[in-house]
């Protein structure tokens, strides 16, 4: 099915309120993977009392022989593979805070990563958002931040439109994306380049 045509989009679409400080949506084409819920983006996995979520851009080499020994893939996709990968090794690397040396251990990590094949991958406890480029340039990455003063947001989309000025509360914040989703300026993310968010704000940045 299109995105537009699938259940979960009507379901997200209908549902009267959803709240949280991290979004991850992935929609994508089937690149090699069996079509099946078990190989959609984006994946998660509990480790150490947290929720973690995963999606992945691009097409890896060898990611079977990935070290996934404490996190087992439901599916068959080298995304869930690089996934249960990273995890491992935050396992064995006993991180529970997150900070500068660990965001740079990481950026290291995904970095080791990428040399196999092409990799733009968002990774998220709740609390960050973990954003990488891949370093040969596979597809785009960009960001752009909203502040709390808004306006009307016009969509590269034809059919849709974003009235901020309706909403509650104002709040800021970034948005990340394969392509610029608005008429706004958006920066784009260097090759090879880590960005970690927090509640709005980015608080870490890394590229070779």
């Amino acid at each position: 099915l299109k995105a537009n045509k699938s259940y979960m989009y009507r379901f997200i679409e209908n549902y009267p309120r959803i709240k949280s400080k991290t979004f991850i949506a992935h929609v994508r084409r089937e690149t090699g993977s069996s079509i099946s819920h078990k190989n959609t983006h984006p994946f998660q996995r509990e480790l150490n009392g947290i929720d973690f979520s995963f999606a992945h851009n691009g097409t890896l080499n060898y990611h079977t022989s990935l070290d996934t020994s404490n996190f087992k893939p439901v599916g068959d996709s080298d995304s869930e593979y690089a996934f249960c990968h990273i995890l491992n090794k935050i396992k064995k690397e006993n991180i529970h805070k997150w900070e500068e040396n660990s965001f740079k251990w990481l950026y290291n990590l995904i970095g080791e990563i990428n040399q196999q094949g092409k990799f733009n991958c968002l990774l998220s406890n709740g609390k960050f958002l973990f954003c990488y480029y891949d370093i040969m340039k596979h597809k785009s990455l960009y960001y752009i931040h909203h502040d709390v003063i808004y306006s009307n947001k016009h969509l590269l989309d034809p059919d849709y439109k974003i009235r901020l000025e309706l909403e509650e509360k104002k709040h800021e914040g970034y948005v990340i994306a394969t392509e610029p989703l608005t008429d706004d300026k958006w920066e784009k993310f260097n090759p090879g380049e880590l960005i970690v968010f927090k509640e709005g704000k980015i608080v870490f940045k890394a590229n070779s």
